[in-house]
């Protein structure tokens, strides 16, 4: 494997310029003279991205953040406003799968046109259509004009073209997210056949799951710029936990009415940085009163970021609490300790602290149960 890295983006910046009548053409003007445009839209600043041979890497981002017009970048499809970009190797890009596709040729005639198009050789054509026929499932309505098929059916077709050409880096934009489920895990599958041959793939999807079973590394972007970049368990956790306190409204989880009570997590509180372990270590939470607050019990509460709960106990003020071994799947969690008085009612702001749990899993859940393989019929 080489050194040179198949991908190199350097300081990418993408604005699109805005304004109709005299302002259009101004801008236009701008451009031609090779001046930066004034206005518009800044759909990137200054993304670096590297990606090597081998390699499996997924683009997170909401809505508007800048994933598409990254991709489209890399893809030759859009230039950049400013920055550097190497590619070095063939790319396929599944943008907008079936566009090109005319829809009064039948699906036979899509094929063999578009793979022709691509550069597929004129003699594999024949051999090959009847194999991403089978691929798409088409058989029936493979010789039907287009403009019959339903869009399912023409994502099938789009998909079964990419399976022949054998791309060094594939671009995936959102296309785990359409097809029938049965589909879906047939691209699955023949995405991981693909990475598994030495194939690279810049995988943009909403899909957690897809990303953490098919990537290596994620970048976030937010509001066009790197947000976070690295692992991808890593960067995917901080990304759901994003948007967990979104909806929940969390804010920056600062409580500043009546705080009686004081947190702390491994000896961190919510003045620090986030506490940290990693799957399977030890916790210690202690809750001690504070500005002389009146607080009989403590109700601590373990949930995940989303706000389904793990745990619940009931504690003394004061007196600590230490788990070891603790099961929690890697991902965020919210520790909230309510103070409470003698009927149980609650008296005073709760303290919440995040957790971060490490490492990587790809099962779903809270925990992760001790289990023993083999056969307990045996012996």
């Amino acid at each position: 494997m080489t050194d040179q890295p198949l991908v190199q983006a350097t300081g990418i910046h993408k604005r699109y310029p805005g304004g109709r009548g005299r302002a259009g053409f101004t801008g236009l003007l701008r451009a031609l003279r090779g001046v930066a445009p004034a206005g518009g839209f800044q759909a990137l600043r200054g993304v670096d991205l590297r990606v090597d041979r081998g390699e499996a890497v997924a683009i997170l981002g909401e809505n508007g953040a800048g994933k598409s017009t990254l991709l489209k970048i890399i893809s030759g499809v859009l230039r950049p406003s400013a920055g550097e970009l190497q590619v070095h190797g063939r790319v396929s890009a599944l943008l907008e799968l079936g566009a090109g596709f005319h829809p009064d040729f039948t699906g036979r005639q899509n094929l063999h046109t578009a793979a022709g198009l691509a550069g597929v050789p004129s003699g594999d054509i024949e051999r090959l259509v009847p194999e991403m026929v089978v691929f798409a499932g088409l058989e029936a309505d493979i010789d039907r004009p287009l403009k019959h098929y339903s869009s399912g059916m023409v994502v099938r077709l789009g998909f079964a073209l990419m399976t022949v050409l054998s791309p060094d880096l594939l671009i995936s934009d959102e296309v785990l997210a359409v097809g029938d489920e049965s589909f879906q895990k047939k691209c699955i599958r023949w995405l991981q056949d693909y990475l598994a041959g030495g194939g690279t793939l810049l995988l943009v999807s909403h899909s957690i799951y897809h990303v953490q079973k098919l990537c290596h590394r994620a970048l976030w972007l937010h509001q066009g710029a790197v947000r976070e970049a690295g692992d991808v368990f890593r960067v995917s956790q901080a990304y759901l936990a994003y948007h967990d306190h979104k909806l929940r409204g969390d804010g920056n989880l600062d409580g500043t009415a009546k705080r009686v009570i004081e947190l702390t997590v491994n000896g961190a509180d919510r003045a620090g940085p986030w506490p940290e372990i990693a799957h399977g270590g030890d916790l210690q939470f202690q809750a001690v009163s504070r500005n002389g607050g009146s607080v009989d019990r403590v109700r601590l509460q373990l949930n995940r970021a989303d706000g389904s709960p793990v745990t619940e106990l009931s504690l003394a003020p004061g007196e600590p609490v230490s788990w070891s071994r603790v099961p929690l799947l890697p991902g965020q969690y919210l520790i909230q300790a309510e103070p409470q008085d003698r009927q149980g009612q609650r008296c005073g702001e709760p303290e919440r602290v995040l957790l971060r749990v490490t490492g990587e899993a790809r099962e779903f859940g809270s925990v992760r149960l001790p289990r023993e393989w083999g056969d307990s019929a045996s012996g």
